[in-house]
């Protein structure tokens, strides 16, 4: 992976400490995890509000398993998959290989993306931006895109209160999965906020 140019951005121990922890929760969770792409994720919103992606370099941001990264690249685009989980994308360029596609798999932590400036024309991700630091993603994010690009996410939401009732409450118990880690906190309207101060427009 190439460097980006400039400093380094600085994080704490507690940050480093925390991207430890995921990445051993994450490398032991997805490969127990099913790889498929279901019909109803080939009609989901985002890749009308991505708009026309041929010939485009998109960063995905927080891969995971890599399934929406093998789509962009179906829709031809040029796809770089980044995640802490060297096990998710092993899964994402098996995922590809095996959809006829391929995707640009990189290991690396969410304030430090391995990128030079202004180098990818969209930005995609799904659930990622709550176990970062808004600001610092938003930031890199923001940094690594050309300008007007554009970057569209699916997010947890903190603002509806029985629903974090629930997320307090449920996980772990009768059945119900836990898969948050800790630390991770659903976006806010204060974050939303933030995000858009830094590229100028949210919704």
């Amino acid at each position: 992976a190439r460097e980006p140019k400039g400093d380094r951005v600085k994080v704490s121990d507690e940050h480093q400490e925390r991207i430890r922890t995921e990445r051993i929760f994450f490398d032991q969770t997805y490969p127990t995890e099913t790889w498929e792409i279901h019909e109803w994720m080939r009609c989901d919103p985002r890749f009308r509000l991505l708009g026309p992606v041929v010939g485009r370099r998109i960063l995905d941001f927080g891969s995971g398993k890599g399934e929406w990264a093998a789509q962009l690249a179906q829709r031809g685009a040029h796809v770089v998959a980044v995640d802490l989980s060297l096990q998710g994308l092993k899964r994402a360029r098996s995922g590809a290989e095996s959809n006829g596609v391929g995707v640009q798999c990189v290991v690396a932590d969410g304030p430090q993306l391995p990128f030079p400036d202004q180098c990818f024309d969209l930005a995609h991700g799904q659930f990622i931006l709550h176990h970062l630091e808004v600001q610092r993603a938003g930031h890199e994010l923001a940094r690594v895109l050309k300008p007007g690009g554009l970057a569209v996410f699916l997010e947890n939401s903190a603002n509806n209160p029985v629903l974090m009732l629930a997320r307090r409450l449920l996980p772990g118990r009768f059945g119900i999965r836990k898969l948050s880690t800790k630390g991770e906190y659903p976006l806010r309207h204060s974050d939303v906020r933030r995000l858009g101060a830094i590229f100028g427009h949210s919704e």
